[in-house]
């Protein structure tokens, strides 16, 4: 064996012995984070939170839960979905992998979101999401309570969104859960109820609870140019929508709300016309 081939030899050996000893315990953990069980949100006070913030730079939007969820920007304010927000809650709650991938928590940028967890002014847990690493398909984050920086499972990146849309109950009928009666009213006709003693009052009661608006859109007073309006009673909360063409064939909804609970919601939605002519449909002929 010439002088190279012993050099190549060595070299070979050396390389192996590297290889190896990377696959060391000890040398594992150094060069990859370790993980943690733990929850973002003490399941504890789970049942508890009564506001959810998210804020992204100068957009917020605030969950709140009194008898039921709303959500508001400040200057819409929607029934929110109940189910969407018990998703979060319950996502933010159970125990998942958590990655310490940095001694520093001052990672904070304005692209950031923000979510506060309390009850009330009491304060549960602060989380700033800081992005998805690309290289993990895993999200970073920074809670209040570590001074460090992490990486957990993504599925939380959904419901991170500071918009009302997001969050704003899909259905048409925003605070009514259990119908007694409709009252439909074209302009120029007499109105026409459904009651409970109508026969046809759970077909009509479901079929009505199932239409879903569209656009989010700013409350304006224009009830001069209605066609129809629609009241919705059950017990305890009233709602009036009220039926205005737009020019490119959908209709605005603007609404009046009664109730307690009820009073602070302010929006308006548009609907296609096609879900304008169905909900016509339910009550023509009577």
């Amino acid at each position: 064996m010439n002088a190279l081939q012993k050099k190549l030899s060595v070299a070979a050996l050396i390389a192996l012995a590297l290889c190896g000893i990377s696959y060391l315990p000890f040398v594992r953990e150094k060069s990859a984070p370790r993980a943690f069980p733990t929850a973002l949100l003490n399941p504890a006070y789970a049942d508890t939170v009564s506001r959810i913030v998210i804020r992204q730079g100068a957009y917020t939007v605030t969950l709140e839960k009194t008898q039921t969820w709303t959500a508001t920007d400040g200057q819409t304010t929607v029934r929110a979905d109940s189910t969407v927000v018990q998703r979060f809650l319950d996502a933010a709650a159970s125990v998942r992998n958590m990655y310490i991938i940095s001694d520093r928590s001052d990672q904070v940028s304005p692209s950031s979101v923000r979510v506060l967890f309390q009850d009330g002014d009491t304060m549960y847990t602060q989380v700033d999401f800081l992005g998805e690493n690309a290289l993990t398909n895993r999200i970073m984050l920074a809670v209040s309570s570590q001074d460090a920086v992490f990486e957990t499972e993504n599925d939380l990146a959904p419901f991170l969104r500071p918009t009302v849309r997001y969050w704003a109950k899909p259905e048409l009928i925003q605070t009514v859960d259990a119908p007694a009666s409709f009252v439909w009213q074209e302009a120029g006709k007499k109105p026409v109820t459904v009651s409970k003693a109508s026969e046809d009052f759970a077909q009509v009661a479901h079929d009505v609870m199932a239409l879903r608006h569209g656009a989010i859109v700013p409350v304006q007073d224009d009830g001069s140019a209605q066609v129809a309006e629609l009241t919705v009673s059950g017990e305890g909360a009233r709602e009036r929508i009220r039926f205005v063409p737009q020019g490119d064939g959908s209709f605005h909804c603007a609404y009046t709300f009664s109730g307690t609970e009820n009073r602070s919601l302010s929006v308006a939605f548009d609907i296609s016309g096609w879900t304008f002519e169905r909900l016509r449909g339910m009550f023509s002929g009577r």
